[in-house]
């Protein structure tokens, strides 16, 4: 028996809006980091608004990634006309959400990276040179917090509050993000077994899709044959 074409596109629809939802989440978060890099007066709001930015990305990646390990156990036997469809389908929606992410993990590593830069930065104001691997050390092991405290009380330093403030700022943004990376992480290592099963399927479509119109314009075409042999 030849599975439900109706019922498949419906959930190819369900994952399509999922993921153009992600990706506008994507582009907000990015929005966020730039304002909290740049406007002070801003970043208290900002944060509120990039915790629950990053709460629902994670919400609907998630969902994704469940909807699209459904589906790859749904795959018809090879071999037939609406096979090829579930296959190209599938295929092309894990590509689609692994350059979402890939997107997501290189905008949060750039928010990492202008964190640290702006740490130093502040380092430098309150005349204590580091460098990137000092740096590194100390939010490895937490100690950031015990040099500001320290430089508050050390006469011999001259200190700006701004300056110490936006350290603390930063590092409390730094172990956040931690905790993002590292669902990141998990996801990629999820995607990574989906497209590994996917296999040649998948090279083929790197190979002649290059664009989101391509995308829509064969799955329109898939769509018509789906409900010719059905």
């Amino acid at each position: 028996e030849e599975p439900n074409m109706e019922e498949f596109f419906t959930q190819v629809g369900q994952v399509r809006i999922l993921l153009d939802k992600l990706s506008r989440h994507v582009e907000d978060v990015q929005k966020r980091h730039m304002v909290i890099l740049s406007n002070p007066n801003q970043e208290e709001k900002s944060k509120a608004e990039l915790d629950k930015l990053d709460q629902e990305a994670r919400r609907t990646s998630d969902l994704i990634r469940q909807q699209l390990k459904l589906m790859q156990t749904q795959v018809p036997a090879e071999g037939s006309v609406v096979s090829r469809i579930h296959r190209n389908q599938l295929s092309h929606m894990t590509l689609c959400f692994t350059d979402i992410m890939r997107r997501h993990h290189a905008a949060q590593t750039a928010f990492r990276d202008k964190c640290k830069a702006q740490i130093r930065r502040q380092l430098h104001v309150v005349n204590k040179e580091t460098t990137d691997e000092e740096l590194e050390q100390m939010l490895d092991r937490g100690c950031l917090a015990v040099f500001v405290s320290h430089v508050r009380t050390d006469t011999n330093w001259s200190f700006s509050t701004e300056a110490l403030s936006r350290i603390q700022a930063r590092q409390q943004d730094l172990i956040r993000l931690e905790a993002s990376i590292t669902h990141l992480q998990q996801l990629f290592s999820d995607i990574a077994a989906l497209l590994d099963s996917q296999g040649e399927l998948i090279n083929n479509i790197e190979r002649n899709v290059t664009s989101a119109a391509e995308f829509i314009g064969q799955s329109r075409a898939e769509t018509q044959k789906a409900v010719r042999y059905k």
